[in-house]
């Protein structure tokens, strides 16, 4: 197996955006830490999803639905496991919101 660690994906959307932060290369799996930063002073709302296959956005792919993040405030998410064709699509409710996946691909 060969580890790399790195900063896999960042974006800062456009506000009510869908769109894609990392999608995990054939033949790969992840770990990764998600951290989502709000770079305003008020109160945001922010959306995180994972599509195996690249699916359609649906209902079932959301791990944050409209999740509150405090003004200037920053939540991180540890431990995410993906396989191989899975899609980190994200969304805020502003343009003031920057998400960051930090991890480690591994060869399977």
């Amino acid at each position: 197996m060969s580890e790399r660690l790195a900063i896999l994906g960042q974006v800062a959307p456009a506000a009510n955006t869908d769109t894609d932060l990392y999608t995990v290369p054939t033949g790969r799996e992840v770990s990764g830490i998600l951290t989502v930063c709000n770079r305003s002073g008020v109160e945001v709302r922010f959306r995180v999803a994972r599509r195996v296959g690249g699916a359609a956005l649906a209902n079932q792919h959301f791990t944050y639905h409209d999740t509150p993040l405090g003004a200037n405030a920053t939540f991180v998410r540890a431990g995410l496991a993906m396989q191989a064709g899975v899609v980190v699509t994200v969304r805020a409710s502003t343009a003031d919101v920057t998400f960051t996946l930090e991890g480690s691909e591994v060869t399977i």
